[in-house]
């Protein structure tokens, strides 16, 4: 063998050693390999590009990886819901506030949204959408700045009245102690329902309490 490598090697001809070739299948399936993870670097990359652009998607992943402890234990939670304000209580709202929000013969949605940086875990687009086809308006509380609960607005794409309150007056009079705790008024500001569920503020409109309470003004 050695011997026929020599003479081949004499006469010109180029010599390939088995070891050192390299199968055709072979280069192409590290290609199709190379290929394939330089596509999935680049979904992760444009994933994670997005993810900041989609707040619902990225406060949900948020969620399932940072999940967070109850707000309050059960003694507590007892304690702190005999200091929610009774069915049938009038909310006070300002004049410039009554201004911006607007009359609405059907009734108000109020959500707390906390100081609009925390992690609020509700579906607010969804809960907007559903009480404008019901022809309610669904209005913001926050303990955060105007300017800055409109950029929180703009950040989520919907449009709603804002109550600004750094002073926390009726944050304390409804008893909003946690963010995304839901209110239904009626057109005076009567209060007709409230969300008792501080873990994971679920959709209202779910909720049979809530659908009782809006079938009972003729809303559908």
């Amino acid at each position: 063998m050695e011997e026929e490598v020599q003479q081949q090697t004499a006469q010109g001809k180029e010599v390939i050693h088995p070891v050192v070739a390299i199968n055709p299948w072979f280069r192409s399936r590290k290609l199709r390999r190379g290929i394939l993870w330089f596509i999935l670097a680049l979904e992760l990359l444009i994933f994670i590009w997005l993810l900041p652009h989609d707040l619902l998607a990225y406060k949900n992943i948020q969620f399932l990886t940072h999940p967070r402890q109850s707000l309050v234990t059960a003694p507590d939670l007892a304690a702190k819901m005999k200091q929610d304000p009774g069915l049938g209580w009038k909310l006070s709202i300002s004049t410039r506030n009554k201004q911006s929000i607007g009359e609405n013969k059907k009734g108000y949605l109020l959500v707390f949204v906390g100081d609009c940086a925390s992690c609020l875990h509700a579906d607010l687009k969804t809960w907007g959408a559903e009480a404008k086809r019901k022809q309610m308006s669904m209005v913001w509380l926050t303990s955060a700045t105007r300017s800055k609960a409109s950029e929180f607005e703009r950040s989520l794409d919907i449009s709603a009245p804002i109550i600004s309150e750094t002073n926390g007056n009726t944050i304390k009079r409804i008893n909003a102690f946690w963010a995304g705790r839901a209110y239904l008024f009626s057109p005076r500001w009567r209060l007709m329902w409230l969300s008792k569920q501080p873990d994971f503020p679920v959709d209202p409109f779910s909720q049979k309490g809530f659908q009782t309470a809006i079938d009972s003004r003729g809303i559908r």
